[in-house]
């Protein structure tokens, strides 16, 4: 795979005005930390981690490794070191990996950890990928789009994701190779083997691992007791709801400066976990109450309850940042738009909790493409950034060249003669006036049918071409949507070394959209 190409991400319009305004911005902007280089240490030096933190985390990682047959990770004794920190990227639990962009976010993990690395002998840095197996919305990870047809996760399980068994995965797995066929390739023997596995989180840990390998990536499931034992604190106070007014003030700040608001947090922003259960807990009065539940319960007992059960607490998407900084010596986070975006709007939520803060830095993107078909698409004189225009606009533009017929200038000269018709015949007759405007507004619109007629000619002329165009288009923009958040990897490798190729080659610092060309 190379890169042919590559187009700044702010000049396409498929992120939000806040994403774009810190992209762009420098770094006195308000919301949110840009990765800077030139800053890694002075975050470093802001990023408290005490040992016996990074001793409970690496033990932590020790046992869910070796819950599922596994041995940890190189990097997980690592970091025991007071010099080693993370990076950190994650995602839902979606069906055999989901979309392309999951990869990538992971692909840029990796890359900037060794580039980070590379330029700073004095301390390690490590990949992370942070499962979401608390997520419960199971309609949102079980299918997956490939070579045009879908494959979907049949099941009636409830509650976290990564609880539930692997059952009806194998039934999605057989629909999967019924796709693929041969074009499977090293994917087949990776999920047999990570379908070995009891549930979903311990699954897709072997399967990350079977494409990525164990050398640099960590993968944390933070449904762990001893991990959220360190979240209780956090979980204490907001029982006090004390991340409700930071983050409704920041909304003001951005609502009042045009920007979209990404979340609108609760009073209360954390669950309570069952085995099939994901309820939300609630104030009523002076007591707490757990959604679908009859219990009510005193401030002293719920908050003995957090105590003495730390892994039934979960925090939702406005805490789950706070965890995840909570738990790991945590210096970047690297994401997509929107999840930037919703970072941003965080930076007093962990004043609030005085934890702290890490740069933030927007993942790769790629849109893939065969050679064979970009060199089509320069053949008929686009360029790269064309690829994501709208496609009747690309047709016009490519028709309006082929046009030899050029009725414009002649149409032009028309209107501009009744014009001059219309100065002299007002100057005789002040009534003719609307006459020969009438005249002049019909003799336009037969100009206009004229020229419409000749447009469908020039279409038809160059159907091939048009064809063409749209064919591309919808390589790109598969249904209107951007081919990372609708493709899968299946689509366009079955190789784990163009897997690795792949993650030599990426750069997610420039912030740019890269035209990635396959040779098959």
């Amino acid at each position: 795979m190379n890169i042919m190409g590559k187009i700044p991400l702010v000049e396409l319009d498929f992120l939000s005005k806040i994403t774009k305004d810190f992209l762009i911005g420098e770094n006195r902007f308000p919301f949110g930390k840009r990765f800077d280089k030139e800053e890694i240490q002075s975050s470093i030096g802001e990023c408290k981690f005490n040992q016996d933190r990074r001793l409970s985390l690496t033990e932590s990682l020790r046992q869910q490794y070796v819950n599922c047959g596994m041995e940890p990770a190189n990097g997980v004794f690592k970091l025991t070191s007071k010099n080693t920190f993370t990076i950190t990227t994650g995602h839902q639990l979606c069906l055999f990996g989901g979309p392309l962009f999951v990869f990538y976010k992971i692909a840029s993990t990796i890359s900037l950890t060794r580039k980070l690395n590379k330029e700073n002998p004095s301390f390690q840095f490590i990949p992370v990928f942070w499962m979401a197996t608390e997520d419960h919305d199971f309609e949102e990870v079980s299918a997956l789009n490939v070579a045009g047809e879908k494959v979907s996760w049949i099941s009636d399980q409830e509650g976290c994701v990564g609880r539930m068994s692997v059952d009806g995965l194998k039934e999605a797995f057989l629909s999967l190779k019924n796709v693929l066929g041969s074009r499977i390739g090293e994917f087949n023997e990776i999920i047999e083997k990570a379908l070995l596995q009891e549930n979903v989180s311990d699954f897709y840990r072997v399967f990350l691992h079977g494409i990525f390998g164990v050398d640099e990536l960590v993968i944390i499931d933070p449904d762990d007791r001893n991990l959220k034992s360190a979240f209780t604190d956090v979980a204490l106070l907001e029982l006090n709801g004390c991340s409700k007014n930071a983050l409704d003030k920041t909304n003001l700040e951005l609502d009042n400066l045009g920007y979209h608001i990404q979340v609108k947090g609760r009073e209360i922003n954390l669950f309570w976990l069952e085995s099939n259960s994901r309820s939300r807990i609630m104030r009523d009065g002076e007591n707490f109450i757990i959604v679908g539940t009859e219990k009510k319960y005193t401030k002293k007992e719920f908050e003995q309850l957090v105590l003495d059960f730390p892994e039934k607490i979960s925090p939702n998407v406005v805490l789950r940042p706070v965890y995840q900084q909570q738990i790991l010596p945590n210096i970047i986070t690297v994401g997509g738009g929107g999840e930037l975006a919703y970072w941003m709007q965080l930076n007093r939520v962990f004043q609030e909790f005085d934890v702290f803060y890490p740069m933030l830095q927007m993942r790769s993107s790629h849109t893939m493409l065969n050679e064979k078909w970009i060199n089509k698409w320069l053949k008929m004189e686009f360029d790269l950034p064309s690829l994501f225009l709208p496609p009747e606009l690309l047709k016009n533009q490519f028709v309006a060249r082929e046009n030899v017929i050029d009725i414009d200038s002649e149409t032009l000269k028309i209107i501009n003669a009744f014009d001059e018709i219309s100065v002299k015949v007002v100057q005789f007759e002040q009534s003719l006036e609307a006459m020969v405007g009438a005249e002049k507004r019909k003799v336009e619109k037969q100009l206009v049918g004229l020229n419409k007629r000749l447009l469908r000619l020039l279409k038809n002329k160059n159907k091939d071409d048009l064809n063409r165009i749209d064919r591309i288009i919808q390589m790109v923009r598969p249904e209107g949507i951007l081919q990372e958040r609708y493709n899968s990897i299946y689509d366009f490798t079955s190789c784990i070394e163009e897997v690795k190729d792949f993650v030599n080659r990426n750069d997610p610092t420039d912030n740019t959209m890269k035209v990635t060309i396959r040779s098959s």
